[in-house]
């Protein structure tokens, strides 16, 4: 808290007012991970992409926040950490398979998506364990630096797998 404070520019008797322990800060930097992901949503919308796409459009722009963005960053690493840490956490990766599954439906639906692919909910899990595995291994290898690359080679095979 000492560190927060004065990274912060605060008498940590301010940030302690605000977080009365370290698992509190905890718990809001993770929370704050998480409003990032309806920000970036809405930006995506706004372009009115097909679903396919839009999916696409969502994890290169993951991938950016997680490279770029030390709020993303550090919800992340918080929640690697949470067996350490003494506060409930929102469970990870499900709300990101859940949206891609949805659009892999609806791109199934418009018949872009081979007759013989993985069920939507397959290709969700496994878009989610290839994009979150190698932003894992970006961070650990490279300190996210070569994120921006890494992400395509694993979301391409996985994409023309799918696709018609």
């Amino acid at each position: 808290m000492k560190d927060v404070a004065e990274a912060a520019e605060l008498a940590k008797g301010a940030v302690y007012f605000h977080f009365p322990h370290k698992e509190g800060l905890a718990v809001a930097v993770v929370e704050e991970h998480y409003a990032c992901w309806p920000q970036i949503l809405a930006e995506v919308d706004a372009e009115n992409l097909p679903p396919l796409e839009t999916a696409i459009a969502m994890l290169d722009r993951a991938a950016l926040a997680f490279r770029d963005s030390t709020v993303v960053q550090g919800g992340a690493r918080l929640q690697i950490e949470r067996p350490q840490i003494d506060a409930e956490f929102s469970t990870p990766f499900v709300d990101w398979t859940s949206f891609l599954t949805s659009l892999l439906a609806q791109t199934r639906d418009q018949g872009q998506i081979r007759a013989d692919a993985a069920p939507p909910d397959a290709a969700a899990r496994a878009l989610v364990a290839g994009f979150f595995g190698t932003r894992h291994v970006s961070d650990v290898l490279h300190q996210r630096t070569d994120l921006g690359d890494r992400r395509t080679e694993i979301r391409d095979p996985l994409l023309r797998a799918l696709r018609t």
